[in-house]
C-alpha cells in the first residue's frame, strides 16, 4: 500500500508518541498519522513523587499534546467511545474516523470502585493533580499513621509505590520528626515487585527496615471507613482519619491513607472483542499485533505472559520500545515492503529507577523474556543513579 494513508494511534503517553514520531520518520509526507488522546497534556509518572515532595512543579513534568503537531503529527483532544477493529473504525466524539493502520496505546484507567469508602478519603498520586493534592496535605500533616494501600495488582510501574513510600518517609522525617508519624505499606503481593524476584525484592525489604517503614505483604484491602469523608466523594486536599478494613477482618487506624488505585482497561474497549478474560488485550508477544488485521496495541492497556507465570510491567520503558516496533511494522506494510525488512522484534528488555531518598536512586534493568523465569538486576542506590533518573525525565519531554 503505497498510496497516501492514514495511521490513527490512540494516546499519547510513552508508547504512544515513540509510535507517531518513529512512524513520521519511516512515512513520506502524504501518509497522515493523527494520535487521539482524551487529555489536553500528559505527565510524566516517574516525576510525580518529585511533585508530591515539592521538588518539582506540575509543569515541570507535564507537557502540551497540542505541541506535537510541530512534528508533522495531526493532534485530536476527544474522548474515544468506542472501536470497531475489524473495520478499524474509531467512534471519536460523534464522529467515525477510519484507519489504515490502528494503533491502541491507551494505557489504562484508574479506579477506586474495588475499594469501597476510599473516595473522598484516600489520596493517591498516579495523577499529577493528586500528586500535587498529596503534596499539600502533606505540607499539613501534622504527625499520626500514615498509611499506604496497593489496592490490586497489576498497576503501573511496579517500583513507583516503594518510591513513594521512600520518599514520604524521607519527606515526614524531616518534617515533624521520626517519633510524630509512623508509615505502614501494605500489598496483596507477595513481596516488593514480584516479577524482579526475591533478590531485588529483598532489597527494597532492607530499605523499609532501615528506615522504620513497616511493610505487610499478602494483606488485601478491602474497605475504607471514615465519618470524614469529604462531600460527594470529592478527592480530599488535606489528611482525613479513618481505619482500613483488610479481607482478614483486621481494622488499621490511619490519619492519612495512601491508596495506588485499581488499573482497568478503557471503556470504549468493553465491546471491542479485543479484551481477553483478565480484562485487557492480548498481543503477540514480539510484534504487539491484535488478532485483527493491521491493529497493534501497546503500552499499560496489553497483558504479555511471562515464562514463570507473571507478565510484563506496566511501565514506559516497555512501551516505548513496543510502539518502536509497532512503527516499523507499519511502515513496511504501508510502503510495500517485506514484513521483516530491518524490523526487530520487541525482546523485553528493559529498566526503570528507584528513588530512595538521601539524593539516590536504584536502578533496575532485566530481561523479562528470559527461561525459566526473568532475570533482574537492581544496582546500588547512589547519586549517579538519581542523575540518571533526571536524564531519563530530559528525555521523555523532548519526544514531545
Amino acid at each position: 500500500m503505497s498510496a497516501a494513508t492514514r495511521t490513527v494511534i490512540v494516546g499519547a503517553g510513552f508508547g504512544g508518541i515513540a509510535a507517531a514520531r518513529t512512524l513520521r520518520e519511516l512515512l513520506p509526507p502524504p501518509h497522515r498519522i493523527l494520535v487521539v488522546d482524551w487529555r489536553p497534556e500528559v505527565s510524566l509518572g516517574a516525576g510525580h513523587t518529585w511533585v508530591l515532595t515539592g521538588r518539582r512543579r506540575p509543569e515541570q513534568v507535564s507537557r502540551r499534546l497540542s505541541a506535537i503537531t510541530r512534528h508533522g503529527l495531526e493532534f485530536r483532544c476527544a474522548e474515544v467511545v468506542g472501536v470497531d477493529p475489524a473495520k478499524r473504525v474509531l467512534e471519536v466524539a460523534g464522529d467515525r474516523v477510519p484507519a489504515d493502520a490502528l494503533v491502541l496505546a491507551p494505557g489504562a484507567r484508574l479506579t477506586l470502585e474495588p475499594l469501597p469508602g476510599a473516595a473522598g478519603v484516600a489520596h493517591q498520586f498516579y495523577e499529577l493533580d493528586a500528586a500535587l493534592r498529596l503534596g499539600g496535605a502533606l505540607d499539613s500533616f501534622a504527625g499520626g499513621r500514615v498509611v499506604m494501600a496497593i489496592i490490586a495488582p497489576p498497576y503501573k510501574c511496579p517500583a513507583a509505590p516503594h518510591e513513594a513510600a521512600l520518599l514520604i518517609h524521607e519527606r515526614l522525617a524531616r518534617k515533624p520528626g521520626p517519633e510524630r508519624f509512623s508509615l505502614t505499606l501494605l500489598t496483596p503481593e507477595p513481596q516488593p515487585m514480584p516479577v524482579a524476584g526475591p533478590t531485588v525484592g529483598g532489597v527494597v525489604k532492607e530499605l523499609y527496615e532501615k528506615r522504620g517503614i513497616t511493610a505487610l505483604f499478602g494483606a488485601k484491602p478491602v474497605r475504607v471507613h471514615s465519618p470524614s469523608a469529604t462531600p460527594a466523594g470529592s478527592p480530599p486536599s488535606r489528611a482525613v482519619a479513618g481505619e482500613l478494613e483488610l479481607a482478614d477482618g483486621q481494622r488499621m487506624p490511619f490519619d492519612l491513607l495512601i491508596v495506588i488505585p485499581a488499573h482497568v482497561a478503557p471503556a470504549f474497549l468493553r465491546d471491542s472483542g479485543l479484551l481477553g478474560g483478565n480484562g485487557w488485550i492480548a498481543v503477540e508477544r514480539d510484534t504487539l499485533a491484535t488478532t485483527f488485521d493491521n491493529v497493534w496495541a501497546i503500552g499499560d492497556v496489553t497483558q504479555i505472559p511471562l515464562a514463570g507465570g507473571g507478565m510484563l510491567p506496566k511501565a514506559g520503558v516497555f512501551a516505548r520500545a513496543e510502539g518502536q516496533v509497532v512503527a516499523r511494522a507499519i511502515a513496511a506494510r504501508l510502503l510495500g515492503q517485506a514484513a521483516g525488512d530491518g524490523a526487530a522484534p520487541f525482546d523485553g528488555k528493559g529498566g526503570c529507577y528507584l528513588e530512595t531518598g538521601k539524593g539516590e536512586a536504584a536502578f533496575a534493568e532485566g530481561d523479562f523474556f528470559a527461561a525459566p523465569s526473568p532475570v533482574v538486576t537492581l544496582q546500588s542506590a547512589s547519586r549517579t543513579g538519581l542523575s540518571g533518573k533526571e536524564k531519563f525525565a530530559k528525555d521523555w519531554a523532548r519526544w514531545y
